[in-house]
C-alpha cells in the first residue's frame, strides 16, 4: 500500500512532541486546533505493508555528508499517510487524525 510522511516543522517541532509524547489520550478539539495551525512538509514517499514497516524504514538516520541539508529520522509529531488514512504518531503508538483535521492540514 502507498504511504506518504510529512515531517512538523522545526519551529513547532517542540510543542508537536510535547503533545504527543505527554498524552496518552488526545484532546482533538483543543490539541486539534494547534496542530492546523503548524506547517508539515512531504518528505517521502513509498509502499508498505503496515505502519510498523514504515516507521522502522524511517527512524533510522542516514548522514550523507555530502548533502548540506540533511534529513532526520521519523518522529513523534510527524504524519503517516497510509492506506487513504492519516496517522500521527506518539509514544503510546499511531493515532489516527480525524479526516476533517486532515483536510486542514493538507490544504496548506
Amino acid at each position: 500500500m502507498k504511504y506518504e510522511i510529512y515531517y512538523v516543522d522545526k519551529k513547532n517541532r517542540i510543542e508537536c512532541m510535547l503533545i504527543f509524547s505527554l498524552m496518552k489520550k488526545i484532546d482533538w478539539c483543543e490539541d486539534g486546533l494547534k496542530i492546523v495551525t503548524w506547517k508539515y512538509t512531504k518528505i517521502a514517499e513509498g509502499d508498505a505493508d503496515n505502519l510498523n514497516q514504515i516507521f522502522k524504514k524511517h527512524s533510522i538516520l542516514n548522514i550523507d555528508h555530502r548533502k548540506k541539508k540533511q534529513t532526520r529520522s521519523i518522529n513523534i509529531g510527524d504524519i503517516i499517510f497510509f492506506d487513504e488514512e492519516p496517522w500521527i504518531i506518539s509514544s503510546f503508538g499511531f493515532r489516527k487524525i480525524p479526516d476533517i483535521l486532515w483536510k486542514k492540514i493538507y490544504k496548506k
